[in-house]
Formats: C-alpha cells, structure tokens, sequence
C-alpha cells in the first residue's frame, strides 16, 4: 500500500516537474519573451503581454509647436509602462529619444548621437571658418505613475546646412510634469528626480 502511494506520488511530481518545465521553455521562447514594438502613434512602445513589461520608446515629432508634448502613459496593451527606452525583438537597442522631421538634417550631415561628438564637430567646423548655431527645442514629458527607470536614452543633435553655408544644430531638451503618485520619480521646475534619494536623475538634457 505504501509503495503504491510512493508510486503514485512519484509521478504525480514527475508530471508537475514536465508542466514547470514546458512552461519555463515556452516563456523563453522568441515568439514569447522577446519583446513586440507598436510604432502606430507619436510615441513608440516595446510591450510583451506575457512578462507583464513595457517601455516608451521614440516619440517622432511632426514639427508642430502644438505637439510638443510626450504623454507617457500608465500602460499601453494593458501593460504598466514601467521604464523609458529598452530593448525589443532579439536585442534591439530603443531608446527614449525624439525624432526630428527631415528638415532638420541635411543629407551628408548625419544626426550626432551625444553633446561630446556634438561639441567636437562644432569645434571642427568653426575651425574651418563655418559659423554655427544651437537650436534648442523644448519637449514636455508628462511622466505617467508606473515608470520607475530610465533604461536607455539618446541625446541627439541634428545638423542642417543652411543656405549661407552656416550650419544649424538642433538639440530637444525636455520639461518633466511626474505624476504624484509615481513612487520612484517626482518633478521639480520641469527638472525629474529621484524620490528615495532627491537626487537629479541626469539622463536629460532639461529646459532649464
């Protein structure tokens, strides 16, 4: 009788082990845990409906003054958008960054991915006696309740040939509105910081 029971039992855990196991193998699956990009408004969004994760990715602005506003939401496919910037697909490097119309770049120029290649080029290009000009352009990011990191960020800088053969350089810097409910982030004169520690979180060029 015991024997029996330790049998049953047996395999009872055996079959449970293969169950755990089945689904540790199909959450790793690519079709699963890789996470899907959604590019169908203004603002981009990894999300992956199984590991409950999402992210703000590229906000691509259309020129308009009256746009100029990211809204970070609190979820996006029914998932809590936890972070700004991350990875899709097999690794996929997304960050939270904004995409400037064509306009703003010449052809040959290119898009400068930091302000240290940024200062070096300009430095270059006066050096050869070309004038150049910084356009800031303010973006207001209202920062929804959920978002707890800054995962990956681009500082870029866009660079325009002008018909006086001066070139201009066009930087978004951001405002931050924070949700108050937010536990890990909190806003100060458009600046953002971190509630535990109240130090300046320094992955943004800020307005001010």
């Amino acid at each position: 009788m015991t024997e029996k029971l330790l049998g049953n039992l047996g395999t009872v855990m055996k079959f449970a082990a293969i169950i755990i196991l089945a689904g540790y193998i199909v959450t790793l699956s690519p079709e699963v845990s890789q996470m899907k990009y959604d590019d169908s408004g203004a603002v981009h969004f990894g999300y992956n409906v199984i590991s409950r994760k999402a992210f703000a990715g590229a906000y691509v602005w259309d020129g308009e003054d009256e746009t100029r506003t990211i809204l970070v939401p609190e979820r996006t496919h029914g998932v809590k958008i936890t972070a700004l910037g991350g990875y899709v697909d097999r690794g996929v490097p997304t960050p939270f960054c904004v995409v400037f119309p064509e306009e703003y770049q010449s052809y040959g120029e290119g898009i400068l991915g930091d302000r240290a290649t940024y200062e070096s080029v300009r430095k270059e290009k006066e050096a050869a006696g070309v004038a150049c000009n910084l356009q800031e352009i303010e973006f207001t990011v209202e920062l929804g309740r959920y978002v707890k990191t800054a995962v990956l960020t681009a500082d870029k800088y866009c660079v325009r040939r002008e018909t006086d053969g001066s070139v201009t350089f066009t930087h978004p810097v951001y405002y931050f509105i924070c949700d108050e409910a937010n536990k890990t982030f909190y806003s100060e004169d458009g600046r953002l910081y971190e509630r535990g520690t109240g130090a300046l979180v320094t992955d943004f060029a800020y307005a001010n």
